[in-house]
């Protein structure tokens, strides 16, 4: 070995010892690292759940500065706090450019402060450069229907309603009154005929607003006529209210406009009769309400096979738990059903009839008592007459307690309308 080869290598050495030193070094370096990378993503981490300790394990990290930034604003509880949450929204924009909820911290700031020229620039900037903000697209919602341009209402009513299930309820109200306006209705049906996920939870809750009926049909036949028309559960809601505003014969010609579906054959005068479901709803099928008095409910036959009617009554109070507005015009019929008991019948349960003199007040026509044989099918029959301007009628199940009132347990099923002349 030479001399220089002597001098190139360390004190003690054989030439073995670099490794473990590059190995060392290695080691110390991935440690380093690794510190590093575990303080960055513990920030990271807890920043959604604990902006204050996030801060204090990363306080220059850009996700802890964003959450930080949101906390301290929504935390504030005076206004001299609030030049500090602005300092840190600047810092945090300067920090990450991209973190659009600073941005729009910003802005809000701005609007407290009364400087809204400057809050409607950033505001305007943040909503063209991201579709996830729901603050945003909520306050350009509002400046859009401040200067009426309802294109752009609706644009950033829909990106609210895709981001945010929470501001729904809110935004639902708000696109109503643009409803019962009316401007807002070309605009939104374009924005409906996309069928974006809102869509149905809307058109419900749009059928339960009742000031805008005029304007809610004009809605619906844009609708009906484009290439996505309303569906039964898109309309369900709005002939259920639709039953207590108008005539039936009126809700019967918008129910045939609008449904997806009209009534079968076998649904000229009642829908649904032999409780095997029906693709009729809202008051033309069986609308049900169960109370403390009495229950009712479509499921399996006591004979097997097919469906019939369950009906448990009892107590004192009066009580319907079926409704269907029926399709009959003035004359005299017949109604036939199947009774089955598993109790004793004594009148209590009955079919009742009646007209509709305005959509809130009815006049009694007929009422029906079931009786039955105890576990057996029996066939019952009765005649009743529609008088001449009678709107309906309209037939409910209930209970009318006796002086002595005892339960009754029954199951009913095929229920028969024909004009007396047919069925002889």
């Amino acid at each position: 070995m030479t001399a220089a080869e002597q001098q190139a290598k360390p004190d003690g050495s054989d030439g073995k010892g670099r490794p473990w030193l590059r190995r060392a070094l290695a080691v110390t370096t991935a440690a380093s690292l690794a510190a590093v990378a575990v303080h960055n993503s513990a920030g990271f981490a807890l920043a959604p759940l604990n902006p204050l300790l996030a801060a204090s394990i990363a306080p220059g990290h850009s996700a802890t500065l964003s959450y930080l930034t949101q906390f301290r604003f929504f935390s504030a509880r005076s206004r001299d706090q609030l030049p500090g949450v602005r300092s840190l929204a600047r810092a945090t924009v300067q920090a990450a450019p991209l973190d659009h909820a600073a941005a729009r911290t910003v802005a809000a700031l701005d609007i407290i402060a009364g400087r809204q020229e400057v809050a409607e620039n950033v505001f305007t900037i943040v909503g063209a450069n991201t579709l996830r903000d729901a603050m945003t697209h909520a306050w350009l919602l509002n400046s859009a229907y401040r200067e009426r341009d309802f294109d752009r209402v609706v644009r950033h009513a829909d990106i609210v309603l895709r981001l945010d299930a929470k501001l729904r309820p809110a935004a639902f109200a708000a696109l109503n009154e643009l409803v019962a306006d009316g401007r807002v209705i070309p605009a939104l049906v374009k924005a409906l005929e996309t069928s974006p996920e809102w869509r149905t939870a809307y058109l419900t809750a749009m059928g339960q607003e009742r000031g805008s009926r005029d304007n809610q049909l004009q809605l619906l036949r844009s609708l009906r006529s484009g290439p996505t028309p309303p569906t039964a559960e898109e309309l369900r809601t709005f002939f259920l209210v639709d039953g207590s505003r108008v005539s039936i014969e009126d809700l019967a010609r918008t129910f045939a406009e609008l449904s997806p579906t009209n009534f079968g054959p076998a649904e000229i005068r009642i829908r649904d009769a032999k409780f095997e479901g029906t693709g009729s709803y809202g008051p033309f099928g069986w609308v049900y309400y169960p109370g403390e008095n009495g229950f009712a409910e479509a499921g399996a036959s006591p004979s097997g096979g097919g469906k019939s009617l369950y009906l448990d009554f009892e107590g004192r109070q009066d009580a319907v738990v079926a409704t269907q507005f029926l399709t009959v015009a003035p004359g005299t019929y017949t109604l036939a059903l199947r009774s089955f008991a598993l109790s004793e019948l004594r009148g209590q349960t009955q079919l009742l009839l009646s007209c509709q003199q305005t959509p809130t007040i009815r006049q009694p026509l007929a009422s029906l008592p079931v009786q039955g044989t105890v576990n057996a099918w029996q066939t019952r029959r009765w005649q009743f007459t529609v008088p001449e301007g009678c709107s309906g009628p309209i037939l409910d199940i209930g209970w009318r307690p006796a002086t002595v009132s005892r339960p009754e347990q029954l199951y009913i099923d095929d229920i028969v309308i024909q004009p007396v002349a047919a069925a002889e």
